[in-house]
C-alpha cells in the first residue's frame, strides 16, 4: 500500500469506518499495553512481557513541551503493536513513516485531514466509536468550544478508547499529562557529523497520585524510544547560525 493513500480527508472517513468496527476490547480489560522502556514512567512492573500493562481505557491524555508529538506517538506505539486500530488526526505534516519509525503500525493506523472546516466533534465521536487511540492535534482540540470538549472526552470514556492530544489546550481536562524537555541530541562533533538521538526529560503528572519522571532517547538510534542509562553520553544543542 502507498503511504500517501494512508491519508484520508475527513469528509470520506464516516463511509468507511467500519475497519476498525470490530475490535474494540471487552468492558472488562480496562488496561491497553505501554512500550517496555515507559514502564517506570507509568508506574508498572516490567516483567519481561513485550507490552506491560498500563494505559487506562476512557482516559485522555496530553503531551506538551519540546517532544509532544514523539512522546504521543510512543504511547500510541504499545497499543498498536498489540493488535489497537489507531486515528492520527488534523497532523497533515506527520509522516506516515515518522510514526512507523516510533512502532506505529500502519496497516492499523489511519490518518485524517484537518476536520476544522467541517464537523470536527462529528469526525472525533465516528473515530471513537470505531477505533481505540485517537490521536489528535491541539490545534483541532482548540478549536472546539469547551462544551463540545467534554462531550468527545465523556464519549471517549464509554467508549472505553484513549484519546490522546499532542499539544497543550487548556479545555482539556488531562487524566495523564506528560510534559517533554528537550536536552539536546546527539551524533554531531566540532561542527560536523550527523544527528543520531535526541534527549528528552519527560515527566507525567496524574490527576491523581504522584508525578513521575525519566529520561529517554525520542527518537532513538533506530526511530523509537530508548531508555537513558546513567552516565549516558553528552549531548550538543543546536544553535541557531544563520
Amino acid at each position: 500500500m502507498a503511504i500517501d493513500s494512508l491519508r484520508r480527508p475527513a469528509s470520506d472517513l464516516a463511509a468507511d469506518l467500519m475497519v476498525g468496527g470490530g475490535s474494540l476490547t471487552l468492558a472488562h480489560e480496562r488496561l491497553f499495553p505501554i512500550r517496555p522502556e515507559l514502564a517506570s514512567l507509568f508506574g508498572v512492573e516490567c516483567t519481561g512481557d513485550d507490552a506491560p500493562l498500563g494505559l487506562a481505557r476512557g482516559h485522555t491524555v496530553m503531551c506538551s513541551g519540546a517532544a509532544a508529538m514523539s512522546c504521543a506517538l510512543a504511547i500510541a506505539a504499545g497499543p498498536s503493536r498489540a493488535g489497537s486500530w489507531v486515528a492520527v488526526v488534523g497532523e497533515p505534516r506527520l509522516a506516515p513513516s515518522a510514526a512507523a519509525e516510533a512502532g506505529v503500525i500502519l496497516r492499523r493506523t489511519v490518518f485524517v485531514d484537518d476536520p476544522r472546516d467541517g464537523d470536527p466533534a462529528s469526525v472525533l465521536s465516528a473515530l471513537i466509536d470505531g477505533i481505540e487511540i485517537i490521536l489528535v492535534s491541539s490545534v483541532v482540540m482548540s478549536a472546539l468550544p469547551p462544551s463540545l470538549v467534554r462531550r468527545v472526552q465523556s464519549r471517549v470514556q464509554s467508549r472505553g478508547a484513549v484519546l490522546l492530544v499532542a499539544g497543550a489546550v487548556t479545555t482539556v481536562v488531562a487524566d495523564l499529562h506528560l510534559t517533554t524537555r528537550a536536552h539536546g541530541w546527539e551524533g554531531l562533533g566540532e561542527g560536523f557529523g550527523h544527528l543520531h538521538r535526541r534527549r528528552i526529560h519527560v515527566e507525567l503528572d496524574r490527576r491523581r497520585g504522584r508525578p513521575t519522571n525519566g529520561e529517554f532517547w525520542m527518537p532513538g538510534a533506530h526511530g523509537g524510544v530508548e531508555v537513558v542509562s546513567r552516565g549516558g553520553a553528552s549531548v550538543v544543542p543546536l544553535r541557531r547560525t544563520g
